[in-house]
């Protein structure tokens, strides 16, 4: 795992949070690990 899906990842952990739509920040993080 990179710095870049480690930060997507973090970003989804806070979008959740907010109930806000946190998918998203999952999939860009599968992406930028790939």
């Amino acid at each position: 795992m990179n710095l870049v899906s480690f930060i997507f990842i973090i970003a989804a952990c806070l979008s959740a949070r907010d109930g806000g739509n946190w998918g998203w920040w999952v999939f860009f993080a599968m992406l930028a690990s790939d």
